[in-house]
C-alpha cells in the first residue's frame, strides 16, 4: 500500500471515529440533557397530582404522545365523572360489584372520596385490604360493570396514611389515566408476537407508575413468564434507581426516554444508555465513617 493510500485510509478512519463520537454525544443529550423531556415528564406527574387533589395542572405538555394521552384521559374521566354522579355509586356498591360476596362480608369502615376529576378513591381499613388483595397497599380496580376506582388502605395513624398516599395514590391513579388515555395504542409497540407485545406494554406501564410515584423503579407483568430481557431490564432499573440518588435528576426525567423504546430489546438498550450516562455524572458514593460512639474488646 502506498503512502498516499495509507494516509487516505487513516483519514477515513479518523472521520468515522469523529462522526461516531458526535452521534453518541447527540444521543446522550437526547436521553438525559434534553430539557423538553424533563418538562414533559414533570407535566405528566403534575397531571396525576391534579387529578388526586382536584386542582389544575397549568403546565402544558410539549410531548405529542403524553399530550394525546392526557387529552384522551381527560375526556374519558369527564365521562366517568358523569357516570359516577348519575349512577349514585357508593363505596359498598363498588366493592360488591368488584369482589366475591364472601370476601367482603363484615367489611366495615369503607369510605368514598371523589375530587370531582373522574378519579374515585375507596378507602378501607388496612386489614380489610389485606383480606381483599393480599400484599397490596393500593390497587386500581377495573371492571366492565362499573367505573374504575382506586382501592387504598386507611391506617389508624393519619401520618402513616399520608406517607403511604404520597407514593401509592400517584402510582394507582397513573394506571387509570394510562388506560383511559389509551396509552397502549399511542406507544406504537413493534413487538410482533401478541404475548410479547402485551408483556412489553404491561412492563412499561408499571415502570412509568414507579417513576410518577417516586417509588422503587421496577416493572412486572402479572401472570407472565419471566424472560431474560425482563430480568435484565429490572436489574438495570435497580442500578439506575441507586444512581439517581447521586445526581440532580428526578425519576420523571426518564419517562420520555423510556417511552421512546418500542419493544423489549429497545427498552433494555435505552436503560443501558441511561445507566451509562448516569454513571458518568453521578457524585461519588459517600464513604461510611465511624460515629461518635464505638465499642472495644479487651
Amino acid at each position: 500500500m502506498c503512502e498516499t493510500t495509507t494516509r487516505t485510509f487513516t483519514q477515513y478512519l479518523f472521520c468515522v471515529i469523529i462522526i461516531n463520537m458526535v452521534d453518541t454525544q447527540k444521543e446522550t443529550e437526547r436521553l438525559l440533557e434534553d430539557a423538553s423531556h424533563r418538562q414533559a415528564g414533570e407535566c405528566y406527574a403534575r397531571t396525576i397530582e391534579a387529578l388526586i387533589s382536584g386542582g389544575k395542572n397549568e403546565l402544558a405538555s410539549n410531548n405529542p404522545m403524553l399530550s394525546d394521552l392526557t387529552k384522551n384521559a381527560q375526556i374519558a374521566l369527564e365521562r366517568q365523572q358523569i357516570k359516577f354522579v348519575s349512577g349514585k355509586y357508593s363505596a359498598k356498591r363498588l366493592l360488591e360489584s368488584s369482589f366475591p360476596k364472601e370476601r367482603i362480608v363484615g367489611l366495615e369502615g369503607a369510605t368514598l372520596e371523589n375530587p370531582s376529576t373522574g378519579i374515585v378513591l375507596v378507602r378501607i381499613p388496612r386489614r380489610a385490604l389485606e383480606k381483599l388483595h393480599p400484599g397490596a397497599r393500593a390497587v386500581a380496580v377495573f371492571s366492565n360493570s362499573h367505573i374504575p376506582f382506586v382501592l387504598i388502605a386507611d391506617y389508624d395513624d393519619k401520618q402513616i396514611t399520608q406517607i403511604e398516599d404520597e407514593e401509592n395514590l400517584p402510582h394507582e391513579v397513573h394506571h387509570i389515566v394510562w388506560r383511559a388515555g389509551r396509552a397502549n395504542e399511542l406507544i406504537g409497540a413493534t413487538e410482533e408476537d401478541p404475548e410479547r407485545k402485551r408483556l412489553f406494554l404491561s412492563f412499561i406501564n408499571e415502570v412509568v407508575a414507579t417513576m410518577v410515584s417516586n417509588g422503587k423503579l421496577h416493572g412486572h407483568c402479572q401472570g407472565m413468564e419471566l424472560t431474560d430481557e425482563l430480568i435484565e431490564a429490572n436489574e438495570l432499573l435497580s442500578e439506575i434507581d441507586e444512581q439517581l440518588k447521586r445526581t440532580d435528576y428526578k425519576k420523571t426525567d426518564l419517562i420520555i426516554p423510556l417511552l421512546e423504546a418500542k419493544n423489549m430489546k429497545e427498552l433494555v438498550t435505552v436503560l443501558g444508555k441511561i445507566k451509562s450516562e448516569l454513571k458518568n455524572i453521578a457524585k461519588p458514593e459517600a464513604v461510611p465513617t465511624n460515629g461518635g460512639w464505638t465499642s472495644i474488646s479487651v
